[in-house]
C-alpha cells in the first residue's frame, strides 16, 4: 500500500506533463496561444494543471531529496513554510483560480 502512495504522485506528474506537452507541441501560434490551446482554451485548466503538478511534487520532495543526497532538505523547507505562509499561499492560489475562471467565462 505504501508503494502505491509513492507511485501515485509520480504517475500524476508524468500523465499531466505528457498530455500537456504533447498538446502544446502539436498546436501552432505564440507561446500563450499554444498554452491556452493545450488546455482547451481555458486559463483555469492551465492554472489547475500547474497547481496539481506543484502539489504532487511536494509529497515526492522527501524521496527526491534523499535520492540526491540531501536528507535535510525537507527540514530546510519547513523553516520557511510556516502555517501563516501556507495560508497566504493557499489564498493566493484560490484568488488566481477565481480570476482565471472569470477571465474565461
Amino acid at each position: 500500500m505504501l508503494w502505491a502512495l509513492s507511485f501515485v504522485p509520480f504517475a500524476v506528474i508524468v500523465w499531466i506533463g505528457y498530455t500537456f506537452v504533447h498538446a502544446w507541441m502539436t498546436e501552432a501560434g505564440s507561446f500563450w496561444q499554444r498554452t491556452l490551446a493545450a488546455s482547451k482554451d481555458s486559463a483555469t485548466l492551465v492554472w489547475s494543471k500547474l497547481v496539481i503538478l506543484v502539489g504532487m511534487l511536494v509529497p515526492a520532495l522527501d524521496k527526491l531529496a534523499t535520492a540526491v543526497g540531501d536528507p535535510n532538505l525537507v527540514s530546510q523547507f519547513q523553516t520557511y513554510l510556516t502555517p501563516t505562509t501556507v495560508g497566504v499561499g493557499m489564498a493566493l492560489v484560490m484568488a488566481l483560480t477565481v480570476w482565471a475562471r472569470l477571465r474565461t467565462l
